[in-house]
C-alpha cells in the first residue's frame, strides 16, 4: 500500500504515518496530540504490533493509553495498516477514552447496585406479565428465602387478595412511589411493607412486569400508631377534664364527665361510683339509662374485690368497669356499657380495644382526683355548716336553712314551730367539773334533741349552750306532745349537773307558725326569744309556746 498524503491530511479522524522504526513521517492536524504522545513515550505495544503488521502484511488493531493531559487519562484505540511506501504503516486512530469510562462507569455501577442490594434489609422484586416473582434480592424477605419466593404469584403473600393498593404496586403501569400494602410473613405474622415500583417493558415496548423495592415499616407503623393513638387520648382527656372543671356544682360535673367519658369511646351509658363509709360503691353520677342494673353488677362486685378493670359481657351489654383512686386508695369507679358484639353492626358493638381501656384508665385517674376534690368540697361545706362539737347546723346555717322553710311555709296551710333550747345551770358544770363534762353534756343534749325529733325536722347549736329546732308540719297539740317528751328525756343531763340543789335542765321556748300570721321571720325569732324569756323568769325547767292566734300559754310544769 502507498501513502497517499491528500488522504492522510482529509481523514476525519487521528492519521499517522510511519517508518518500520515507529518514527513519525507525517500527522493530519487531528493527529497533533496523539503524535505528540507517540514521540514521547515508549510504546512496545506499537512497535511489536508494527512488526507483525510489516512482516505478515496484515491489518493490527490494539488500544494505548497515555498519562492524563489536561487532567484526564487519554485512550486510542490505533488501526495499524502495513504500507510498501514508506515501509512502515499507517495509524489509522479512534479515541475511545469516553466510551472507556462509559463501559467503567457501568461496571461500577451494576457491581454498586449488586453490593446494595446484597447488603440492604430493602427486598428488590421483579415481577413478569403474568404476576410472578422472577427476581428477589439474595436476602429474601419477611422470613422467606429468596428461592421462597420465586415463581409465586404475588397475590399469595398478600393479607387481603383484594387490596386495591396491591394491584396498583404489583400491576403497575408507571410508576408509583411509597404505596403502603399489608403482607403475609413466613410466620404468619403481618407486616406492613412501603413499596416503590416502575413497570418494566419488552423490546417491542409491551408491558412485561414490575421492578420494584419493599421496605418493611411495621414497626414504624406501629409507633406512628401509638404515638397518634396517645395523642387522641390525650386530647380527649383534656376535653373531659375541661368538661369537669366547667361544672361548678359537683353533681353536675360527675354528670358531665359521664356524658363525656360515654361518647369518647363510643359507649351507650356511663355510670360513677363513689366509695361510701362502709366500703360499697354507691352511683353518684348516670349518663343513659340501663333499665335493669344486673348487667353491671358483677362488675361492680369484682371491682370492690380490688379488681382494677373488669371487662364482663351480661344480658345484651358489655361492660368495661375501672377503679378511681386517691391518695388514700380506692375511692369509687367507672362503668361504661355498649351492646354486645353483633356483626351486622360491627363499629358501634365493636368489643373494647386496648386503646379505649388505656383512654378509660386515664380517665379514672382524673375522675378519682375529682371524686377525691367534690369530697373535699363537701367536708368544707360541711365544716363551715356544721358545728365541730356536736356535727348538727352551726348558728348561721340554721338559720340560712329556717329561712328558706320559713318562705315555704307561706305557700302552705299547714304550721310549724320554732323552738329555741337552752341549759338550765350549765355554767356550773364548766365551773365544778371543767370544760370536757361541760362538752359531754353537750353532746348529750344532741343525742336528746335528735331523739326528740324526725328526720324532716331541722336542730342546730346556736352557740355555747343555746340550741334551737324547727319542727316541720305541727301543730299545737303536736309542739306541746314534743316540747313534754323533750323535757322527760333531758331529765337525763342531771347526771352531768354541777350542784344537786342545781340540777342540769332544759328550758324551751315556743313559737308556733302559721301562713295567716302574715309576720317575717325576723318577728318570729323575736317570738320565740320572748318565749324563751318567759320561761325563764317562772322558773326554768319549763316550756312556753307564744300560740298562732295572740299570745297562749302552755306552760308544762316540771
Amino acid at each position: 500500500m502507498k501513502v497517499n498524503t491528500d488522504f492522510i491530511d482529509n481523514f476525519p479522524g487521528p492519521a499517522i504515518v510511519i517508518n518500520d522504526e515507529a518514527t513519525i513521517l507525517r500527522a493530519n492536524q487531528a493527529a497533533e496530540d496523539l503524535a505528540k504522545q507517540l514521540s514521547d513515550a515508549e510504546a512496545p505495544e506499537l512497535m511489536s504490533v508494527l512488526r507483525t503488521a510489516v512482516a505478515t502484511g496484515q491489518t493490527g488493531v490494539f488500544d494505548i493509553s497515555f498519562d492524563p493531559i489536561e487532567g484526564r487519562r487519554a485512550v486510542y484505540s490505533l488501526t495499524v495498516v502495513p504500507t510498501e511506501e514508506p515501509r512502515g504503516a499507517l495509524l489509522l486512530a479512534q479515541e475511545a477514552t469516553l466510551e472507556r469510562n462509559l463501559s467503567k462507569a457501568l461496571s461500577d455501577s451494576r457491581q454498586r447496585y449488586r453490593d446494595l442490594v446484597e447488603i440492604s434489609s430493602d427486598m428488590a422484586w421483579e415481577t413478569n406479565a403474568a404476576g410472578q416473582f422472577i427476581f428477589v434480592s439474595p436476602k429474601g424477605g419477611f422470613g422467606y428465602e429468596a428461592a421462597d419466593i420465586i415463581d409465586r404469584h404475588y397475590t399469595e403473600f398478600l393479607c387481603n387478595r383484594s387490596d386495591e393498593d396491591a394491584t396498583l404496586v404489583f400491576e403497575a403501569r408507571s410508576q408509583v412511589d411509597d404505596v403502603d400494602v399489608w403482607l403475609k410473613a413466613q410466620n404468619g405474622e403481618e407486616r406492613l411493607v412501603r413499596i416503590a415500583a416502575t413497570p418494566v417493558t419488552s423490546d417491542s415496548g409491551d408491558w412485561a412486569g414490575v421492578r420494584g423495592v419493599c421496605s418493611d415499616i411495621t414497626v414504624r407503623h406501629q409507633q406512628e400508631s401509638a404515638l397518634t393513638h396517645s395523642q387522641v387520648r390525650e386530647e380527649l382527656l383534656t376535653h373531659i377534664v375541661r368538661t369537669i372543671r366547667d361544672e361548678v356544682e359537683p353533681s353536675n360535673m360527675l354528670v358531665a364527665a359521664a356524658q363525656a367519658t360515654a361518647r369518647s369511646v363510643g359507649a351507650i351509658g356511663c355510670r360513677v361510683y363513689r366509695t361510701n363509709q362502709a366500703g360499697s360503691f354507691s352511683c353518684v353520677a348516670e349518663y343513659g339509662a340501663l333499665g335493669d342494673d344486673s348487667p353491671l353488677e358483677s362488675v361492680v362486685n369484682r371491682l370492690r374485690h380490688q379488681k382494677l378493670t373488669v371487662q364482663d359481657e351480661v344480658g345484651s351489654v358489655q361492660a368495661l368497669g375501672v377503679v378511681t383512686f386517691n391518695n388514700q386508695g380506692q375511692n369509687g369507679a367507672i362503668c361504661l356499657w355498649r351492646r354486645k358484639f353483633d356483626p351486622d353492626d360491627p363499629v358501634a358493638t365493636r368489643p373494647w380495644d386496648d386503646d379505649e381501656k388505656l383512654l378509660i384508665v386515664d380517665i379514672a385517674n382524673q375522675m378519682g382526683i375529682a371524686l377525691e376534690q367534690i369530697a373535699s368540697h363537701e367536708r368544707i361545706i360541711t365544716l363551715s355548716r356544721t358545728d365541730s362539737l356536736t356535727g348538727l347546723l352551726n348558728r348561721r346555717a340554721f338559720f340560712d336553712e329556717l329561712e328558706r322553710r320559713f318562705n315555704r311555709l307561706a305557700r302552705s296551710a299547714t304550721s310549724s314551730a320554732l323552738v329555741y333550747v337552752d341549759l338550765d345551770n350549765f355554767k356550773l358544770v364548766n365551773d365544778v367539773h371543767g370544760h370536757q363534762r361541760g362538752d359531754s353534756a353537750l353532746i348529750k343534749l344532741r343525742d336528746v334533741l335528735i331523739g326528740g325529733t324526725r328526720p324532716t325536722d331541722l336542730i342546730g347549736r346556736l352557740g355555747g349552750d343555746e340550741f334551737a329546732i324547727w319542727l316541720e308540719n305541727i301543730d299545737l297539740p303536736g309542739v306541746q306532745s314534743r316540747a313534754d317528751a323533750l323535757l322527760r328525756a333531758g331529765k337525763a343531763l342531771q347526771v352531768f349537773s354541777g350542784k344537786r340543789d342545781k340540777p342540769l335542765g332544759l328550758s324551751l321556748g315556743i313559737a308556733l307558725a302559721t301562713a295567716d300570721r302574715n309576720e317575717n321571720l325576723k318577728q318570729l325569732i323575736a317570738r320565740a326569744d320572748a318565749a324563751m324569756y318567759e320561761v325563764k323568769r317562772t322558773g326554768k325547767g319549763n316550756y312556753y309556746i307564744d300560740g298562732s292566734n295572740g299570745p297562749s300559754h302552755a306552760v308544762s310544769e316540771e
